[in-house]
């Protein structure tokens, strides 16, 4: 009798290297997983963040950058435009500088993308500063349940493959449910 092997499956003791493929949304950060569905953002949260951190600077209330830095990071965001000007806010605050709309517009002027760079600033609307840790909150929200996502993804996908012990898989799944556990404490505070 002629087995026939099935495809994606792996010799025992052997581990599968060949996982689903995914695209790759921000260079360093944890990939796209791609469904039928879109992953959990709020494109509003991340441009309203924005726009309150440029209005809490120009108003002279520099904590707030402060306060949204202990919430999100820059990979938080779902689009990299946003995580590029939420780094750029972070650079300029480390530099000792402060920042306007025009200055972080002109940081960006020499960039491939200084168009739609351009488009996003022109977009902003004037908001108050005190808003700006309520959409880190949710920018930070919509981040943890992305890599819970990926974290379940992955998990699903190696508990298919022998190759994988379960108490390894647990263990991997446990520290996403930890690590997202710490962020949303920290966040609260």
């Amino acid at each position: 009798m002629i087995t026939k092997k099935m495809p994606g499956a792996v010799t025992p003791g052997k581990r599968n290297t060949r996982l689903p493929q995914f695209t790759k949304t921000n260079p360093g950060r944890n990939p796209k997983i791609e469904f039928d569905r879109l992953l959990p953002h709020d494109k509003e949260a991340e441009i309203a963040v924005l726009e309150s951190l440029v209005a809490a600077e120009m108003h002279a209330d520099p904590t707030q950058l402060k306060k949204v830095k202990k919430i999100i990071s820059p990979g938080d965001f779902y689009k990299r435009g946003g995580s590029r000007v939420f780094e750029t806010m972070l650079k300029f605050r480390a530099a000792g500088r402060g920042f306007t709309l025009a200055t972080l517009e002109d940081s960006f002027q020499s960039d491939p993308d200084a168009e739609k760079f351009s488009a996003m600033f022109d977009s902003f609307r004037p908001v108050t500063g005190q808003v700006a840790t309520h959409f880190a909150k949710i920018i930070l929200e919509n981040s943890i349940r992305r890599a819970l996502i990926h974290a379940t993804f992955t998990a699903n996908t190696q508990l298919f493959d022998p190759a994988f012990s379960v108490f390894e898989i647990i263990g991997k799944l446990q520290t996403a449910i930890n690590r997202a556990k710490s962020r949303l404490r920290h966040a609260r505070r």
